[in-house]
């Protein structure tokens, strides 16, 4: 039977004693501070003349008596045990409970020390919870319970830091995007909620992908693709003829060319860029006499800077610069 508490030594309240039989409860704890869905034990035993016969015993919460439910089992059935078990906790069953037992032809004896139960949530925080590539994130466990300090950071179901509650990322990348918990560990089945981290970056991997049979004559599609957070807003399609380049068409959603009629005889390349608000990138140049992509490097205004040469790799795409 799993708990998760914070303890004190072992509390008896003080006892009842009539000419020489005495009645009183001794709780295992007197704070027990629990994380929600988990399982607690209330534990407490009592005493009472042995010439008394025990007529009702009453666990109460805040004053108001706490019944049995599918939740809460009395465990009174054993002599001198007052244990009250309390199964998938909620924050609402926080509270301070008390125990209370009568015997024949005495009054009620009243616990007056009880148990303080406050039942909390994990929580994991991310600080800022949206970021720029290259930024300082922190992301962290916390609990209101004191005494754990065992947590554990996890993203996207795998350990993220090994033994540690805080991970510090200097410069945030697009790869610590993900949802993050925390959990006790031993208690790796009662996680906290999610926080999400979104990380912005500006274009990478862009590429330019062939559609159709490169032939004198044929129609060709060319399709622009690239990884950017927020999604490319813009691309811009470039034709290259020697030491000329043109733009052949620009705009949001414009991430196909379409070549209506090849003509392999000449030294025509092509190469996109892709945009968004964290920043741009070039393809390759595709030559389609060869199916050969050459890496280039141009300015914003499309002017071509240089070639930083021939690399044969079929149809296969290949990263451009970062430029």
């Amino acid at each position: 039977f799993s708990t998760l508490c914070s303890t004190a030594l072992p509390l008896h309240s003080p006892a009842l004693c009539l000419h020489g039989n005495c009645w009183d409860v001794t709780h295992q704890h007197k704070t027990i501070c629990a994380f929600a869905g988990t399982n607690i034990e209330l534990r407490c035993n009592y005493t009472y003349p042995s010439n008394q016969t025990i007529t009702d015993t009453i666990w109460s919460k805040s004053g108001v008596k706490y019944l049995d439910n599918d939740r809460i089992e009395y465990r009174g059935k054993k002599e001198n045990d007052c244990t009250l078990r309390i199964t998938d906790l909620r924050e609402s069953d926080s509270g301070y409970y008390t125990f209370s037992l009568e015997t024949q032809g005495v009054p009620k004896y009243s616990d007056p020390f009880g148990v303080n139960l406050s039942v909390t949530n994990l929580q994991v925080e991310v600080t800022p919870p949206v970021a720029n590539e290259g930024d300082l994130v922190i992301i962290s466990c916390m609990t209101s319970c004191p005494n754990f300090s065992d947590l554990l950071l996890y993203k996207n179901n795998v350990s993220a830091t090994g033994k540690s509650k805080t991970m510090i990322l200097d410069a945030v990348s697009s790869k610590d995007a993900g949802r993050y918990f925390c959990v006790v560990r031993g208690f790796e089945d009662f996680p906290s909620l999610a926080a999400t981290l979104v990380v912005r970056y500006g274009p990478k991997n862009t590429s330019v992908s062939v559609s159709g049979e490169i032939d004198e004559g044929s129609l060709v599609t060319l399709t622009c693709s690239s990884d950017a957070n927020p999604p490319v807003k813009s691309y811009t399609w470039y034709m290259r003829n020697g030491t000329e380049v043109s733009v052949l068409q620009t705009g949001a959603g414009r991430d196909k060319y379409i070549i209506p009629n090849v003509s392999l005889g000449d030294k025509t390349q092509y190469y996109c860029r892709a945009e968004n608000k964290m920043g741009a990138q070039n393809s390759t140049a595709l030559d389609l006499n060869t199916g050969v992509f050459f890496p280039v490097s141009v300015l914003a205004s499309g002017i071509l800077m240089f070639v930083m040469g021939l690399r044969s790799m079929g149809l296969r795409v290949v990263v451009g610069d970062g430029g």
